[in-house]
């Protein structure tokens, strides 16, 4: 992996990126954050990121667009299924298709500001297509999408360090022709545009323009950045690059207190609310909050052990905890045993099974979640998964069957 240090190291491997044809794959690491960007002939396909506010469910609930029961229904079938969120939002009716686009778009804008905030990246570029967890974006311009991230970027000194002196004559580069059509600017970077033209310098365009100063340095700054203006002088020559080498949320509000179960407490205490626990539990899952979870849903069942829904959950959060797998079927296997005919239990047992590739007893779990809910849309997408996955390792044990008979 490469070290990226600066904000024009980060561009310039983007714009590397950009006059490439095929799909790439984009890696990003420090410490605590990864990033995951695909690229696919110049557009931006999808774009990831481990933390919370940059996911795609989070960005809705936060902007009111999917209520608290939406936002943990459709973060519990995307852990289940695997599938893309916006897939699911659309097809149980959350949401349009076209507003889970723009909620896509805004989602690739804030991932690729979020890598102008500290420019120390690992960066890892590989040829490879995202798999069914993402959701592609139609027609969405690298491009665009990196001077976006570059508008992000308002430390002063960055600022005042990539322009070039105020008596430099700025130009449209002539090979940035081919580009502009794929950037949508601003007002202001229009106007900018539109007074460069060979003959002004820095300063005069300052003046014409009537910005006050900052203003003035923000807009030009991602123009020139990604070299859509220069002065003469400067030649299309790239960036030497320094590389390093190297091997609870929100308070949950609850509906109605009367029609919510309680039990009998120690004097002096209040009732445990079971349906309050329970929501915040499916909460703290929604928001990745994984252990959690699972301590909530452990004091639930030690209140009532009979509840099939308590180990459901439970299974979902330790699914989620590095080595807990086996934990996670245990429990899974309690919740189907303490209600046999819910076709979702069966369903994230399945997948458990598939994503260790035991396929036979994947199928076992699915076949078993159809014979209750044949309409069930989940099921028949898990079983149409196992028997493309069944159909790929035959033509490979096919493709090496014959490579033997060859000798």
């Amino acid at each position: 992996m490469k070290g990226v240090t600066t904000e024009a190291e980060l561009i310039h491997a983007f714009l590397q990126i950009v006059q490439q044809e095929g799909a790439y794959r984009v890696i990003l690491e420090d410490e605590r954050n990864q990033k995951e960007i695909y690229v696919s002939e110049r557009n931006i396909l999808c774009a990831s990121s481990n933390r919370l506010q940059d996911k795609l469910s989070e960005i809705l609930f936060r902007a009111g667009r999917l209520t608290q029961d939406q936002y943990m229904l459709s973060t519990e079938l995307s852990l289940v299924t695997g599938k893309a969120m916006g897939e699911i939002l659309v097809g149980e009716g959350f949401l349009s298709q076209q507003a889970v686009t723009e909620a896509l778009r805004f989602q690739v804008r804030q991932v690729m500001a979020s890598l102008f905030d500290y420019p120390e990246w690992r960066m890892r570029i590989t040829e490879g297509s995202p798999d069914q967890a993402f959701q592609i974006l139609p027609d969405y311009p690298l491009m665009d999408a990196l001077m976006a991230g570059i508008r992000s970027v308002d430390n002063l000194n960055v600022l005042f360090e990539a322009l070039p002196p105020k008596d430099t004559l700025l130009q449209i580069a002539p090979e940035a022709q081919s580009w502009m059509s794929r950037v949508r600017f601003t007002a202001d970077e229009t106007l900018l545009l539109n007074l460069v033209d060979g003959q002004r310098t820095l300063a005069q365009i300052e003046k014409a323009s009537k910005m006050w100063e900052y203003r003035f340095f923000k807009t030009l700054y991602p123009l020139v950045a990604l070299r859509l203006v220069r002065g003469p002088e400067e030649k299309n020559v790239s960036h030497t690059a320094t590389v390093v080498d190297e091997s609870l949320p929100a308070v949950v509000q609850g509906g109605d207190r009367a029609a919510r179960r309680t039990v009998p407490s120690q004097p002096g205490r209040p009732p445990v609310d079971h349906e309050a626990l329970l929501k915040e539990a499916k909460f703290l899952i929604s928001t990745e909050k994984f252990s959690a979870a699972a301590n909530r849903l452990k004091q639930l069942i030690r209140l009532d052990s009979k509840k099939s829904v308590y180990y459901y959950y439970l299974g979902l959060a330790l699914d989620h905890i590095p080595g807990q797998n086996k934990e996670a079927e245990k429990v899974l296997k309690i919740a189907i045993r303490l209600e046999n005919y819910n076709p979702r239990y069966y369903l994230a047992l399945g997948y458990l099974y598939l994503n260790r590739n035991m396929k036979r007893q994947a199928r076992q779990q699915f076949l078993t979640a159809r014979k209750w809910d044949r309409d069930d849309p989940y099921v028949a997408e898990a079983l149409k998964r196992l028997d493309e996955a069944d159909r790929k390792g035959s033509s490979f044990l096919t493709a090496r069957l014959f490579a033997k008979s060859e000798f």
